[in-house]
């Protein structure tokens, strides 16, 4: 193992700690949180009208009497 110098060790801190709080700094910014809030909202939707999508598939399968009413209802 080498050792370094104290000096050269306390520069390697400092710049790193300066890089973690650019990052912070960044992903605190109301720009980095208004997209991450819009990317999830997206997704969310998404997901759901999948998860919707397959979830009524599988009970139309279920209960195949249930098609009448659902065709019905989607005609008015």
């Amino acid at each position: 193992m080498v050792r370094m110098e104290p000096d050269t060790d306390y520069k390697k801190l400092n710049a790193t700690l300066e890089c973690l709080e650019k990052n912070l700094i960044q992903q605190n910014s109301f720009r980095f949180i208004f997209v991450r809030g819009i990317i999830y909202g997206v997704g969310f939707v998404i997901g759901t009208s999948v998860l919707a999508g397959v979830a009524l598939a599988l009970l139309l399968q279920l209960f195949p009497f249930a098609s009448g009413f659902i065709d019905a209802t989607a005609l008015k």
